[in-house]
């Protein structure tokens, strides 16, 4: 079985990210581990090196391709026609095995997995104390983490190398066993990182780490594996993380979407784009706007029953962008959402900095924006929901819900619900709150309600060809994947 060290990987990250040109490279391209893996410096480039993948290129979290595999929540939609396809075949349930941003999506996220895999193979070479050597391994084990948890979510099945050497006949892994690996990766990851980086925001900590494993037991008690013991370890894990004391709701909610605002008390991990190191955050400016009010690309904005559904208040209108500015005849009018030509509410969460709102045509195409992963309004519903459906919606359930509520303007949740109808008030509350932010999509899918929401899609959104089934739950793997190894067919 032909296989070939991908150090080099690693290195061209670094290149990139850090200029380090000096670097050796044997006859065949590939780093000589034993020269690039000796000084602590070394081990951080490596270490900084395997989060770049997911917040650069095209499919990043950066980028608005990065939206295509979640296009079939209702929080968001895209253009019925134009070049916009990828999107679409998502959107509509109907996906092909030859989606190239899908494509991307899976190139980057195995990219950053090895490159994690190259620091585990490596960093005990390193001269550096015990201590730095296993901060260093706790990183790279909640980036593969991340990395192996988007996968699994987007695919099931997956290949998982876990060392350096690439396997171009490696056979795909079950859900569960991949998860186990998950769960591996960051019980190791919240024991090692530190509660707080001193002036590095970037880095994940303890924090982040217990929420991450949160959020995967409370995915792993829902479909396809349903193990329901999942939701009591989810709701004791989330609760871990609020006894940290470290994270609050901001009191405004369109406080967090300000540029200078990155990194708030809110953020429990969140993706450090800048455009000094060529991992500028593109999904803001034009490809968020309409094309013909405002010259935008019409990527992603709203679907309509979504926004209707939307309760009124600050977070609201924080959320939306609804009336927008045309030039007609060298004048400026205004028209409402309802009035222009793609007649869909847009998302205005990430525009700051990078849109003049008196002159929205000078869009810039990317800001610094630090792109929150997992924030602490997240983590509470996720441990109102853990909650409830492990012991009853007790009065700590109600008050974490209650605190997101209330943040958006909302009265506290109706008291004395059932279990079903309160984990149902959590999930509409989670698709409102985290609305664009990726979320929506593998919420329904865990609940099993693609197929229910789907019933609900407004006349004047894209029309299904068929309604979605369990079927599209999981995407096809790459077929530029599956022809290079069939053992992924």
């Amino acid at each position: 079985m032909k296989k070939y060290i991908v150090y080099l990987l690693v290195i061209g990250c670094c290149i990139t990210f850090f200029g380090c040109q000096d670097l050796e490279e044997d006859a065949k391209g590939s780093l000589v581990a034993d020269t690039f893996f000796s000084t602590e410096g070394d081990l951080d480039a490596a270490v900084v090196a395997a989060f770049k993948p997911l917040i650069s290129g095209w499919s990043g979290f950066n980028a608005a391709q990065s939206y295509v595999p979640v296009m079939g929540g209702d929080d968001v939609t895209t253009h019925p026609k134009s070049n916009k396809l990828p999107f679409r075949q998502f959107d509509l349930h109907n996906v092909s095995s030859d989606n190239e941003p899908m494509r991307w999506t899976w190139s980057q996220l195995y990219q950053s997995i090895l490159a994690c895999n190259s620091v585990e193979d490596n960093y005990e070479k390193v001269s550096t104390t015990e201590e730095k050597k296993n901060e260093a391994l706790a990183q790279v084990c909640f980036v593969r983490a991340l990395s192996y948890f988007h996968l699994v979510q987007i695919w099931g099945d997956i290949p998982m190398p876990l060392t350096a050497e690439i396997d171009l006949l490696i056979e795909k892994t079950p859900i569960q066993q991949v998860y186990d690996q998950i769960y591996e990766d960051l019980e190791f990851a919240e024991q090692i990182l530190p509660v707080t980086w001193s002036e590095e925001p970037g880095r994940p900590t303890k924090g982040a780490a217990k929420a991450l494993l949160a959020k995967v037991y409370l995915t792993n008690a829902g479909w396809p594996l349903k193990d329901a013991a999942m939701y009591a370890k989810a709701a004791a894990k989330a609760k871990e993380v609020m006894d940290l004391n470290q994270y609050a709701l901001l009191p405004n909610y369109a406080d967090l979407w300000k540029l200078a605002n990155g990194n708030n008390e809110e953020s429990i991990f969140s993706f450090q784009h800048s455009k000094t190191t060529g991992t500028t955050f593109w999904f803001t400016g034009i490809a968020s706007m309409p094309e013909a009010e405002e010259g935008g690309w019409d990527d992603v904005f709203s679907e309509i029953q979504f926004f209707y559904d939307f309760p009124a208040g600050p977070r609201k209108d924080a959320t939306f962008y609804t009336v927008f500015k045309k030039k007609v005849d060298g004048e400026i009018v205004e028209v409402p959402w309802q009035e222009s030509v793609q007649n869909n509410p847009y998302y205005q969460k990430f525009r700051d900095g990078a849109v003049d709102e008196e002159n929205p045509w000078s869009a810039q195409m990317g800001t610094d924006f630090k792109m929150p992963y997992i924030r602490y309004a997240d983590l509470l519903l996720m441990y109102a929901e853990a909650t409830c459906m492990s012991s009853g919606p007790d009065e700590f359930a109600y008050r974490a819900i209650n605190d997101v509520r209330n943040r958006a303007g909302l009265a506290d949740l109706t008291e004395n619900l059932s279990q079903t109808a309160f984990r149902d008030s959590v999930i509409a509350e989670r698709g409102w709150e985290l609305a664009c932010e990726r979320h929506r999509w593998f919420d329904l899918v865990r609940t099993e309600k693609v197929e229910e929401i789907a019933l609900k899609r407004h006349p004047e959104d894209i029309p299904f060809f068929d309604l979605p089934t369990k079927d599209d739950y999981l995407a096809p793997i790459p077929q530029r994947e599956v022809d290079k190894n069939p053992n992924l067919k």
